[in-house]
């Protein structure tokens, strides 16, 4: 359990170190619980998070239903993929950051990085 504290702290610390990119600029931040997880026909895991309001969001991510998408026929969205169901699981909250297109699912914001931000209880 520590190990795996230690390496929140790791990510989260290396996530701020690294500063904004131009496709942080360009995409939505959100912060808050796992509220839905949901699977597409195409292999897309779709999702929403609680908590503040995102900004920044494209003009393409309209669903009412779900924020995020995230390609789960990828090693990089399958990663991913694993991180929210850990965060869901273990009600964690998780920061996340848009690409900024919706490339994965037409009108949810495409998943650039998750980040876990706190302890579960």
């Amino acid at each position: 359990m520590r190990l795996l504290k230690v390496a929140r702290l790791a990510l989260a610390l290396v996530g701020m170190a690294m500063g904004p990119t131009q496709a942080e600029a360009a995409g939505a931040q959100g912060f808050g619980y796992i509220t839905g997880i949901h699977t597409a026909i195409n292999g897309a895991v779709l999702f929403s998070v609680s908590g503040s309001a995102k900004a920044g969001v494209p003009a393409c991510a309209t669903s009412p239903n779900y924020s995020w998408a995230i390609d789960g026929s990828t090693a990089a969205g399958q990663s991913q993929i694993n991180m929210l169901i850990s965060a869901w699981s273990q009600h964690v909250q998780v920061y996340v950051v848009g690409a900024g297109s919706c490339a994965v699912w037409g009108d949810a914001e495409t998943v650039q990085y998750v980040i876990f931000i706190d302890q579960p209880y």
